[in-house]
């Protein structure tokens, strides 16, 4: 690659440690030092803290959150000689704001879910004015890209369909996963629970069909479930509380990466019935630490999970769980879920997460020298 410095453009907030998108920056440079150590790696942050955000009344949070990164544009144009890499593209409106940049850009997306709702293809309800004009400044701001990272083949499908980039130009490049260093299956805790993470409560995640899927398989299995994550809403507390178990369902909120890998290895099984992901980390994480999955097959997870994991559609709360029943019964069945997931796991490392961004950086370079030409 050419390009001697790389400015990662963070949209997170950056002193939420343990968030997503945070994770997915401090993966990007371990995977560039694998493969490019000569480059010049710095990270930008463009987002106010979260501990600043949480002084304003919570209903203005994230338009305030909005417009203080968009208010951030005009720092890329004084920014050094290097390329552009926005990790988050689901804030790529505030692209608009800038012309003329002078490096070349490459953008992640890691899904188009406000797109697919704006368009009726995912859940109900219409994001709204404001919403619908955001998501098609984003959509705006995407195409002003040089190149473009997907991270699986379903959001690249989703970047061509919606965005309307060429194909040609879109990398898809899955994130890395660490393995747990055990060669064989984790044992599941004493008291057995089910594990279910998701990282907000938003329609798709589908943490009500958790519910109702573990409610049926409480009918012939006395075991818990652990939701770990996003702390519960209103309306996940009231599932909870009307279900008939929720006696037996605890809320672990705003858990540290170690506890969250204890809580995988201790897991007789990881449910994750989401009705779409762009990726989807848990059911990786989870393989990694030798804790078989029952999931969905929505989104990028068949592609993802391939054949380490039970799946069934996601309405479909009476095959997930038989599914995750036949988990909990047959030990030679888990055994094997548990062999497939560590084989898995290892197709998605570090190396070959940086060889693909290094091809994004070199694609955006060329196409960033053709558009400088007269």
């Amino acid at each position: 690659v050419n390009v001697r410095r790389v400015i990662l453009l963070s949209t997170a907030a950056p002193d939420r440690p343990h968030g997503s998108m945070v994770r997915y920056g401090q993966m990007v440079c371990a995977a560039l030092r694998c493969v490019a150590p000569e480059l010049a790696v710095e990270t930008l942050d463009l987002a106010p803290t979260q501990a600043r955000l949480e002084r304003l009344p919570g209903r203005i949070q994230t338009p305030v959150r909005y417009l203080a990164i968009a208010a951030q544009a005009r720092r890329l144009l004084r920014q050094p000689a290097g390329l552009l890499h926005l990790l988050d593209g689901s804030h790529a409106y505030f692209l608009q704001a800038v012309r003329n940049l002078r490096q070349p850009l490459v953008v992640t997306v890691h899904d188009l879910i406000p797109a697919l709702r704006l368009r009726g293809e995912l859940g109900r309800g219409s994001p709204g004015l404001g919403g619908g004009w955001l998501v098609r400044q984003t959509l705006a701001g995407l195409a002003r890209a040089d190149a473009w990272i997907a991270d699986s083949q379903c959001t690249c499908h989703d970047l061509v369909r919606l965005a309307g980039v060429a194909a040609s130009t879109v990398q898809r490049v899955n994130p890395a996963i660490q393995a747990a260093a055990a060669a064989g299956p984790a044992a599941p805790s004493a008291s057995p629970y089910i594990l279910h993470v998701a990282g907000n409560n938003t329609f798709y995640k589908n943490r009500a069909g958790v519910i109702e899927i573990f409610r049926i398989i409480r009918q012939t299995e006395r075991i818990n479930l652990k939701m770990a994550g996003a702390p519960p809403d209103a309306a996940l507390l009231r599932k909870a509380e009307t279900s008939g178990v929720g006696n037996a369902i605890e809320f672990l909120p705003d858990l540290s990466e170690a506890q969250l890998a204890k809580l995988y290895r201790g897991a007789a099984l990881l449910l994750f019935p989401s009705l779409y992901e762009g990726f989807g980390w848990p059911p990786l994480e989870a393989m990694g630490q030798g804790c078989p999955v029952v999931c969905s097959d929505a989104g990028s997870l068949p592609e993802i999970a391939g054949e380490a994991a039970l799946m069934a559609p996601p309405h479909d709360v009476v095959r997930l769980a038989h599914q995750a029943v036949q988990v909990l019964q047959d030990g030679g069945l888990r055994r094997r879920l548990v062999e497939a997931g560590f084989r898995r796991v290892r197709e998605f490392t570090l190396e070959a997460m940086g060889a693909g961004i290094v091809q994004a950086y070199e694609a955006a370079e060329e196409r960033y020298a053709r558009r400088r030409q007269p």
